[in-house]
Formats: C-alpha cells, structure tokens, sequence
C-alpha cells in the first residue's frame, strides 16, 4: 500500500523540488483562438523533462513569487514533489479581485493509486 500524497504550502526552500517533477508528455492537440473562437488543432508534440536553464528559470520565477507574497501547494510524496500549483497574488490589471494561476504541473511518475 502506498503512502498518501500530503499537501503542503512550499516554502522558497523548497523551490528546488521542481526538479522532482517529471513533466514530460505527449501532446496530440493544441487550442489556438481563430476569429475569437477557440479551435482544436492536431499537433504532435514530443515535451520531455526539464531542460537544466529552463528548471533554474522556473525555480527562480517560483522563488520570485513566493519572496513577492504568492503562495503555492506542493503535493507531496514521500519526500519527492508529485505535483504543485502557485497562484501570484497579486491582482491582474489592478483588479485584486481577479488573480493569475502562475504554474500547475503534475509529475508523470505518480503513485499507481493516483492514476
């Protein structure tokens, strides 16, 4: 039996833990808006790990929000990041009211209860 994903607020100490985190994928389909509709668009698209600059730019970029008051979840398992989500606070177009999802990612490697 495996142990359960925990939930966590991250730290910036724990920027680095996106590391953890196997995003690769396969995309099959990409949205594109035409004539302000959105319209699905085959593609294929190999994404594989991450490349070293683009990690260290996103653990800077997580680094960067969290110091400038944004606040992300990490689930967790065991002692390695399964997945996060960080929300910048502060309010898109001066609206406080309105709030910007900065990144979400799932790792490919989840626990076999979780697929």
């Amino acid at each position: 039996m495996s142990t359960p994903i925990q939930y966590t607020k991250l730290r910036v100490d724990q920027a680095t833990s996106l590391a953890d985190i196997d995003r690769s994928e396969l995309i099959d389909g990409i949205y594109r808006v035409v004539h302000g509709r959105l319209q699905l668009e085959t593609a294929s698209t190999d994404v594989g790990r991450w490349h070293e600059r683009e990690l260290h730019d996103y653990v800077t970029r997580l680094t960067t929000l969290l110091d400038g008051g944004g606040v992300a979840f990490g689930a967790w398992d065991g002692d390695s990041l399964a997945g996060f989500g960080s929300l910048d606070t502060r309010g898109v177009g001066g609206r406080s009211n309105v709030l910007k999802l900065d990144m979400l990612y799932v790792s490919k490697n989840l626990p076999q209860s979780l697929r």
